[in-house]
């Protein structure tokens, strides 16, 4: 009697593929490189120029040879910004996993786990973190979009398309752009608008030196950079909540830094920072849980994100995924 095929499955073991299988990937580029520092304590604290657009107490004056000369007053606003504790932990089943067999090394695999929840949750973070409304996080990048010192910093569609004229004002605006972040459904339309009503090889595409069918990676002389961590559910507020609406906005960072003019470069504007402590994002050592047959894992990253220039950061906010406009 020929087998059946329940009989073969008794008799035989399917191929199993070690590990499991990556199927949430959130890129976010803009992580790798933005500069990190460690810091002791929680708090890091910075002085910067008290402006509003013009320097304030600080005017310099023409007056004839011999004449008085006169005297201004310096004037310096310190800022503080103070770390976040990002947290998780994780109940591996020892006993469980040793009498099953622990081919996949279940505990490793936690850690990594584990570890990718810290980043993919400061990810998200990075761009909507609050401190004014949840205490226990740090400001994100959108929180430091300051439009006190210059209203080009922060600039809103009005819940409409991106304009490429408000885009220029705001670049301009932040000083020295080294790169521009957006969603991919906005980067998308800058490569849609680089073809002029789709034809190849039109005045649009000829001038932004691209080939039919490339993807935007420059604008002007910045990098355009693509992340998964903005939404298009934004609100067109000040700063954008990340869900509630169907908008998105276009940041601009300078990352570079740049000098002002002055003896030996006093006078320094230092762009977008992560503060972490020394040790990073960390675990703790395994302990057993009484009464139960596992082991704890805490993980811990004390971090949190400064921005002691504001001219090294802007916005157009209330970008709605449309074609974009001139």
């Amino acid at each position: 009697m020929a087998y059946t095929l329940a009989e073969v499955d008794r008799l035989t073991t399917d191929r199993f593929i070690q590990g499991v299988a990556e199927d949430v990937v959130n890129q976010n580029p803009i992580l790798a490189l933005l500069p990190v520092e460690d810091v002791a304590g929680t708090q890091v604290t910075w002085n910067r120029e008290s402006t509003s657009g013009t320097l304030t107490g600080q005017t310099a004056t023409f007056s004839q040879i011999g004449g008085a000369v006169g005297e201004s007053t310096p004037s310096t606003t310190q800022v503080t910004a103070t770390l976040a504790q990002l947290t998780d932990a994780a109940k591996i089943p020892v006993f469980a996993i040793e009498a099953k067999g622990d081919i996949n090394d279940v505990e490793t695999f936690t850690h990594d786990l584990k570890m990718k929840a810290l980043f993919d949750t400061f990810g998200t973070a990075m761009w909507y973190g609050d401190n004014s409304s949840n205490s226990n996080e740090f400001d994100g990048l959108h929180s430091w979009v300051d439009n006190t010192l210059d209203t080009n910093l922060d600039i809103s569609e009005g819940t409409a398309a991106l304009n490429i004229s408000n885009l220029d004002q705001m670049m301009s605006a932040v000083r020295n752009v080294t790169h521009l972040v957006s969603n991919r459904n906005i980067h998308n339309r800058m490569s849609q608008a680089q073809y002029l009503g789709g034809t190849v090889g039109s005045a649009t595409a000829q001038n932004l030196n691209v080939r039919f069918g490339e993807r935007l990676r420059l604008y002007g002389n910045s990098a355009w950079v693509v992340t998964d961590y903005i939404t298009q559910t934004e609100t067109d507020a000040d700063p954008p909540v990340e869900t509630g609406a169907a908008h998105t906005s276009v940041i601009a960072l300078n990352l570079g830094g740049y000098s002002v003019m002055g003896s030996n470069n006093v006078l320094y504007a230092q762009g977008p920072t992560i503060i972490q402590t020394a040790n990073g994002p960390y675990m703790t050592e395994p302990f057993r849980v009484p009464g139960e047959s596992n082991i704890e894992v805490h993980y811990y990253w004390f971090v949190g994100l400064i921005t002691p220039s504001r001219r090294t950061i802007g916005r157009v906010r209330g970008v709605t995924n449309a074609a974009v406009a001139v």
